[in-house]
């Protein structure tokens, strides 16, 4: 059906379909943008139909939700594919329905997607020649930016419509001024992460007579090393000890080009030692022969922790941690982040970005300090692959299931759960770009005890001049499947 031919029957056409129209739908929407959305919305229900017939159901899926983004948001054939029914007049999941996983043959994907491909190129030239034709005509922003916006969503690099919305370049990527410099310095964030894991850092081998009381009670060998800024004992070797060293070094150099001027919050000195125990016995016998180390908590409260920190009966305080020797780079970079900045700040906010250091020094996303019996923290059914946590993420996104930002700063440790822990890692590297100078002073607003939920938009409002809602909103933008600025900043 041809754009250009004049309808004569617009008028009434428009009236049935204003109930199916996006909300940015008005009673001046041009008649050639009625139009299209009748012929986008049959052909791409039609297409996500036969997705899910062909099993493709994450395809399916897909093409419904943008139906019922763009064209026609109470389009139950749309709803039904994305597993909603309307009850009381209003849209909701459907708890009967299964959401079924891809069973598609290869082949038959990509001839779907080959087809899902020219379709969304057919929609986007469409809304293009619209807003085009409005700029032409003399049309006001109001009119034309929303068809380019449009446009955008089904053909994103396309030159055209980015300068006539006055976007700026970044290789493939279009956006704003503050899009393009969101990206950059995202971009230069991992850079500078992958630089500072390749440096190389000295460390001296301590003698026994300076192994600490607290080990020599063991009664079994100890190596340290002590490098620049810090001192690690661990029970297998020197070279292990060394390398835990040059991995919390790493760390320390990187929260101090995160936090620029305020780099002096990275305090090396705040823990005198800390030792890395390989095995439960080992464990057990550190708690038993020193129970100053198991600090406010019971013998058998401290062996549930991964890691726990303690008062030193010469003075100070040491941290004791037991794990792997293959999560040595993982829990050195978390240990520094977690003793040597956060502290006892936020947890909520705090497991994130640990979870942000450990994934960007070392490209794993499985560091915790705790496994008590109440929380996930560190639960089989989480990965250690970033890209696994990504999908999840992205999918209880598409699904309007991710944990609400409001909770993340109130989660506490001892029930922390896997929604929380995705949607605080990965808010809080959004922030490090977006925010950058904010990211710190947050955590550290939110290290109050027993937070409450008015507490905590009072505090986004104070940090953001935003309310909360308007915040998560920006990050979703970014973090949802299929987002250009997040493909562009490298997250997707």
């Amino acid at each position: 059906m041809p754009i250009t031919r004049i309808l004569l029957a617009a008028t009434a056409l428009f009236g049935l379909l204003q109930s199916s129209l996006p909300a940015q739908a008005s009673a001046a929407l041009d008649p050639r943008r009625v139009e299209i959305n009748e012929q986008m919305t049959t052909e791409m229900v039609a297409m996500a139909r036969n997705a899910a017939a062909k099993k493709a159901f994450t395809l399916s899926r897909e093409i419904a939700n943008l139906v019922i983004a763009h064209y026609a948001p109470d389009n139950g054939a749309a709803r039904k594919l994305i597993g909603q029914r309307k009850l009381r007049g209003e849209w909701q999941k459907n708890t009967r329905a299964v959401l079924r996983d891809d069973a598609v043959r290869p082949r038959q994907l990509s001839s779907l997607q080959g087809k899902w491909g020219q379709l969304k190129k057919r929609a986007g030239m469409l809304h293009r020649s619209l807003a085009l034709a409005l700029v032409a005509e003399g049309a006001k922003n109001d009119q034309t930016h929303p068809e380019l916006e449009l446009a955008l969503v089904f053909i994103p690099n396309d030159r055209a419509c980015h300068k006539a919305l006055g976007h700026h370049g970044l290789d493939d990527f279009w956006g704003s001024a503050e899009d393009v410099a969101f990206a950059q310095l995202m971009r230069d964030i991992r850079q500078k992460a992958s630089e500072l894991a390749q440096v190389e850092h000295q460390a001296t081998e301590l003698p026994e007579s300076e192994m600490p009381i607290e080990l020599k009670r063991m009664g079994i060998p100890m190596y340290g090393a002590k490098s620049k800024r810090y001192t690690y004992w661990v029970s297998d070797s020197f070279e292990s000890a060394a390398n835990l060293t040059t991995w919390a070094e790493r760390c320390h150099d990187f929260l101090a080009h995160l936090l620029g001027p305020k780099q002096e919050l990275v305090r090396a000195d705040s823990w005198r030692w800390h030792v890395v125990l390989r095995t439960v016995d080992e464990r057990d016998t550190f708690l038993q022969k020193s129970p100053s180390t198991t600090g406010p908590f019971t013998y058998e409260q401290a062996r549930l922790f991964a890691g726990i920190g303690f008062a030193l009966e010469g003075g100070g305080r040491a941290s004791a941690t037991w794990h792997e020797q293959n999560l040595d780079s993982d829990h050195a970079v978390a240990n520094t982040t977690k003793r040597h900045l956060l502290g006892e700040r936020n947890e909520g906010l705090g497991e994130g970005f640990m979870h942000v250091t450990t994934w960007l020094l070392c490209g794993s996303t499985w560091t915790y300090f705790a496994d008590l019996p109440k929380t996930t923290t560190g639960g089989e059914n989480m990965s250690r692959d970033a890209k696994g946590w990504l999908e999840r993420l992205q999918q209880q996104i598409e699904d309007g299931e991710d944990q609400p930002l409001r909770i993340v700063p109130r989660e506490r440790i001892d029930n922390f759960r896997d929604k929380t822990r995705l949607k605080s890692w990965s808010f809080m590297f959004w922030l490090l770009a977006s925010h950058p100078d904010k990211w710190f002073p947050l955590i550290d607003a939110m290290s109050v005890p027993d937070l409450s939920p008015e507490q905590v938009d009072q505090e986004f409002k104070k940090a953001f001049k935003m309310p909360i809602e308007a915040l998560e909103q920006q990050w979703r933008s970014w973090a949802r499947r299929g987002s250009e600025l997040g493909k562009a900043s490298g997250w997707s």
